[in-house]
């Protein structure tokens, strides 16, 4: 099984495909290509968390589950990746922008924090983003890249 979602999964750099955490309820996978959040249990956090942190599947024997529920997660995790579509994020090969002179500044200058706005595209209104209209940040979206 393992074999099979390695080789549907595309991006070879597995720390780019998504972000596992937790609430004090719940684990959660946050797949970076599609933008999807999927609620998980603790055997599913446990393979995607550890695939990420380890590129690979090196780690699979660790996990402290019954074999059969192993598998029945990693044939949840493949079904997941044909009919989801997640997991597939592109490899990044450069990173290019009219003002990358800039970037560099900023990244070398030892800041703590630093925002990326790609678009003004976004139609989703998230109740968490900062940019929500009940978030003190609101602004006006705009069509402009």
């Amino acid at each position: 099984m393992i074999e099979k979602i390695e080789s549907a999964i595309q991006c070879k750099n597995y720390s780019r495909l998504g972000r596992c955490f937790n609430t004090r309820k719940n684990s959660y996978f946050y797949d970076l290509g599609t933008g999807k959040v999927f609620q998980i249990g603790k055997e599913m956090f446990a393979i995607l968390d550890g695939m990420i942190k380890s590129n690979g599947f090196e780690f699979i024997e660790e996990i402290e589950c019954l074999e059969s529920d192993k598998l029945a997660s990693l044939e949840e995790l493949y079904d997941a990746i044909i009919k989801e579509n997640i997991l597939q994020a592109p490899e990044l090969h450069e990173f290019i922008g009219p003002q990358i002179s800039e970037l560099d500044e900023h990244l070398n200058s030892k800041r703590t924090q630093i925002t990326l706005e790609l678009t003004e595209k976004c139609n989703m209104r998230c109740k968490y983003c900062i940019y929500n209209e009940n978030q003190g940040g609101y602004r006006e979206f705009e069509n402009k890249e």
